[in-house]
């Protein structure tokens, strides 16, 4: 059986050839309460500067985003779409490295009108047909992007709690 270590080591591996795994949780309300709750972002910038690729080459940003980050910047929505996104397979993409993150200060200067994509980051709900093989039950999985070294911590930490109760429960 792979260690801790082990496991941490091969996600290094895989971050290292400049993949994005995640790291899939049981999809439970406590499973969600418990990352939640011991998530504590360090804003060190890998989700606002490309380096865990929500979508490749930017962020997701919906029709509605778009237009009301462009009120928030007093320009027009195309204005704002030249300047700021990118199109790609039919999706607005606000382009990578996000022109909102200030990396001196280590802060969002749109942090209240953010898109959804970074205020739900980094989790992701997945479902079955986007990862055959992962599955419980025919529910949705909860998945913690192994880019954030945050998310990492407290999905590994969720992880062990799962596989402690398992092994008090006796069951494998």
């Amino acid at each position: 059986m792979a260690t801790d270590q082990d496991i941490w080591k091969a996600i290094e591996e895989i971050q290292e050839q400049g993949k994005t795994i995640n790291l899939f949780l049981p999809d439970t309300l406590a499973n969600a309460k418990l990352f939640w709750n011991g998530f504590n972002c360090q804003h060190c910038g890998c989700c606002c500067q490309g380096n865990t690729l929500l979508v490749e080459d930017g962020i997701l940003i919906s029709k509605e985003e778009t237009i009301s980050l462009a009120n928030l910047l007093k320009i027009s929505k195309h204005q704002f779409k030249d300047r700021y996104t990118i199109t790609k397979e039919g999706q607005r993409l606000m382009k990578y490295p996000c022109p909102f993150y200030n990396l001196p200060s280590r802060t969002c200067n749109i942090y209240l009108h953010r898109p959804f994509v970074c205020r739900s980051y980094p989790i992701n709900i997945t479902t079955i047909e986007q990862n055959p093989g992962r599955y419980l039950d025919g529910r949705p999985l909860l998945t913690a992007s192994s880019s954030c070294p945050e998310s990492r911590r407290v999905a590994f930490e969720i992880l062990k709690r799962s596989r402690d109760r398992a092994a008090a429960s006796g069951k494998p």
